[in-house]
């Protein structure tokens, strides 16, 4: 396994998180329709308190895919190709 695809990999996982949110909007929609106050409350205040963390554990992720993929290539001083295959060998 390259370190390209752990953190690659570890991006999708993050972003795959999403699927709690899809799950917990069902839930309010019903509680919505079946007029459950109560659990309407209830999943908006754990929407809320689940977002950030979602969000927060996806930067993390998406930083370190970004300086992983694209922060580890050379920019070409000829022709200005980022990994250039004609210039840059990894001496």
């Amino acid at each position: 396994m390259t370190k390209n695809w752990t953190v690659m990999n570890k991006l999708e996982e993050s972003f795959s998180n999403i699927t709690t949110v899809g799950f917990m909007l069902q839930e309010l929609k019903e509680a919505i329709d079946s007029h459950r106050t109560s659990d309407v409350s209830d999943i908006t205040h754990a929407l809320n308190a689940y977002l950030p963390i979602y969000i927060a554990n996806w930067d993390r992720s998406y930083e370190k895919a970004w300086e992983e993929v694209v922060g580890n290539q050379k920019e070409c001083p000829h022709c200005d190709i980022l990994s250039c295959a004609d210039h840059l060998t990894d001496e």
